[in-house]
């Protein structure tokens, strides 16, 4: 007994005479957003449970500090968190459009085209503007 051979490649399907390419993207990105930003919260839950916490058990301290002074290197550890999360973000979204700011005229207006043909996301679109 062999296994069949399929020369097809992964995310090509036969259809009659022409080979197409399947193409599920849109569910690819939307599960990936909606981790990213499951992850996200998470993240941010366990840091307001550390400060919680950490605020309202007085007699926690950093050993090599008082209290005042862990209660400020707390502070500043959940800012520079809060700040990684922010940028995260918001850095892919500013190199895009750095990039797409570099294309010329008529790249502009196919990505614009296609952006607005195919429903694309508020990201997509935002990128393409001038």
């Amino acid at each position: 007994m062999t296994m069949p051979r399929t020369d097809l490649l992964p995310g090509v399907t036969e259809s009659g005479d022409r080979r197409k390419v399947t193409n599920l993207s849109r569910q690819t990105v939307t599960g990936a957003r909606w981790r990213a930003h499951a992850r996200d919260a998470a993240q941010l839950l366990l840091l307001g449970g550390v400060d919680w916490l950490f605020a309202h058990w007085t007699s926690a301290r950093m050993p090599f500090l008082d209290r005042s002074q862990s209660l400020r290197l707390l502070l500043i550890v959940n800012a520079i968190a809060l700040t990684y999360v922010v940028l995260r973000r918001v850095m892919p979204y500013l190199a895009a459009r750095r990039i797409a700011k570099s294309w010329s005229g008529a790249e502009r207006r196919k990505h614009a085209d296609q952006a607005a043909t195919s429903g694309a996301s508020r990201f997509s679109r935002a990128i393409t503007k001038r």
